[in-house]
């Protein structure tokens, strides 16, 4: 943000109400509430533009925290801004584009939320920015979208903490036999990216710290194995960090493989290029 901008929402919070309705204004429309779309609903001149947003959901998510928030170092709550806060001088429909009339500057939209009747509406525009983001690239590896988990929005990362406690509380079980207790117990992430690293780390926090005060005997039996396809993690950063990351990992226990790439996934096991196969439990 530039300090033009930061003037620009500083005077806009000064304002006690909505530029007038009376005057015309050029309408642009937003559709999407993340990083791109965020950006601009926060600094766009709504004295000069009337405002309109259009997306499934009314909040924005600071990702980089989702890590974090997955394990409970961070409520979900705090990893969130309503959108509306982010420009009260707008106006945000609920929904989603389904159809863009460009000869008549106008969105088909349907509603998204959770009302019986899913009712169509139109938003006619001057501008239209798309912000819509993008889906989880699975590169097309059989068996990654119906076994694995993402995490990408707020329902990632509590999904995630709850399927953490479900593989403890399965391996806890009186039935469940060694081989599968080993199994469960078994957390593999992949990608050593900022954020694959990030959540190895948490992860590893919270099965051998937080967890330990609940599951004391089962702690000891927990392995966390971290995937890179490529020569190395954090390759996005200097050496040094790279070394120093796979150092700290080195000393937590945390198993990292790098060179690691995977072919096919099942619910319990995952295949890798070189011919390997690992049984994981999530």
């Amino acid at each position: 943000e530039t300090f033009q901008d930061g003037a620009l929402l500083v005077r806009r919070k000064l304002l006690k109400r909505k530029p007038d309705s009376k005057i015309t204004r050029p309408r642009v429309v937003v559709l999407g509430s993340g990083w791109g779309a965020h950006a601009m609903i926060k600094m766009i001149d709504t004295e000069k533009f009337d405002l309109v947003v259009v997306s499934p959901r009314n909040y924005f998510v600071f990702t980089p925290m989702l890590a974090s928030s997955a394990v409970g170092t961070v409520e979900l709550r705090s990893v969130c801004e309503p959108i509306r806060q982010c420009n009260e001088f707008m106006d945000y429909y609920e929904g989603k584009c389904i159809e863009i009339n460009a000869a008549e500057k106008k969105i088909i939209c349907e509603h998204t939320g959770e009302s019986s009747s899913q009712g169509r509406f139109e938003v006619p525009y001057s501008y239209l920015v798309v912000a819509v983001g993008a889906a989880v690239n699975t590169f097309g590896i059989p068996g990654v979208q119906e076994n694995l988990m993402f995490l990408k929005e707020v329902s990632d990362a509590a999904r995630l903490r709850r399927a953490i406690v479900d593989r403890f509380e399965r391996a806890n079980l009186p039935e469940t036999t060694d081989v599968e207790r080993a199994r469960l117990l078994h957390f593999v992430i992949v990608g050593g990216g900022p954020t694959g690293v990030e959540l190895t780390a948490e992860l590893n926090d919270f099965l051998r710290q937080d967890l330990n005060r609940f599951y004391p005997k089962l702690v000891g039996e927990v392995r966390l194995t971290l995937l890179e396809a490529g020569g190395s993690i954090l390759t996005q950063f200097d050496e040094k960090l790279q070394k120093r990351a796979l150092e700290r990992f080195s000393k937590l226990g945390v198993t990292v493989q790098t060179g690691a790439m995977v072919t096919r996934v099942t619910a319990e096991t995952m295949y890798l290029k070189d011919g390997s196969a690992l049984d994981y439990g999530m």
